[in-house]
């Protein structure tokens, strides 16, 4: 008997050491208000992890006890993202949704997806306005208009010739203020409206890659898959499973 409870005993340690170790609640907001979107990207299990090793308790019921901290964390990631040049209509909009999401959850591995899904979604918007503080004229306009134009032709020449300055130039300077080139941006652009088209609409995907600018269905498929890691097929099917059994 004495062995036995030894062994779990042993085999409960190692389990525990294989588990991911949380990201403290302070390096994580300073993260997505600085707009690391590496930091938050490379540690998600931290981040998971986090949210569940809370010693707040504030419910009884271990989903609820849940989806308050989640709010709770949810709000000082808005105070910290507003403090960091963040417009609070935005900041409040955006937190309005996330709790309108989470409270449909009914379970712990629901409310987990949507946190990981808001620390993205604030990270990346952090990103954008850090962005629009350093970098120059050219490369902002050259931003707004891949953003506002995501069906044209975005080659290096079409806003070289928007900007005034020669492609060879632009295309050095897009890459040492943002980090990235030209493409790469159009891209993950493109791939990032075709979520948000995936999730809120019923466009079909030869519609939805006319819309965004891709040569044909096929191809927006390929690039989408090499993105996200599924395909658009796959991954509407994942949202729309969220939102009913959210519903249920």
């Amino acid at each position: 008997m004495k062995n036995e409870k030894k062994l779990a005993s042993l085999e409960n340690h190692s389990k525990a050491q294989t588990k991911e170790k949380p990201v403290s609640k302070s390096i994580q907001i300073m993260a997505i208000q600085n707009g690391d979107l590496e930091f938050v990207q490379k540690n998600l299990n931290a981040i998971k992890a986090s949210l569940f090793s809370s010693n707040k308790k504030l419910s009884e019921n271990t989903t609820r006890n849940v989806k308050y901290y989640f709010i709770l964390v949810l709000s000082e990631i808005v105070q910290a993202c507003t403090e960091n040049g963040m417009g609070k209509p935005e900041a409040e909009e955006m937190r309005d949704n996330y709790i309108i999401q989470a409270d449909k959850c009914r379970k712990k591995e629901e409310i987990c997806k949507i946190y990981i899904d808001m620390c993205l979604d604030f990270t990346q918007r952090m990103q954008e306005i850090k962005v629009k503080d350093v970098i120059s004229w050219h490369i902002r306009k050259c931003i707004d208009y891949i953003n506002e134009n995501l069906n044209c032709n975005l080659s290096i020449k079409t806003l070289a010739k928007l900007v005034g300055l020669n492609p060879s130039y632009l295309s050095r300077l897009f890459k040492q203020e943002t980090g990235g080139s030209i493409k790469q941006f159009v891209v993950l652009a493109r791939i990032q409206q075709a979520e948000e088209l995936l999730k809120n609409t019923d466009l079909s995907y030869y519609d939805i890659s006319v819309q965004l600018g891709f040569s044909s269905q096929s191809a927006f498929i390929a690039v989408f898959k090499k993105i996200k890691g599924i395909t658009p097929k796959r991954y509407r099917m994942q949202k729309a499973n969220y939102s009913s059994d959210s519903e249920d």
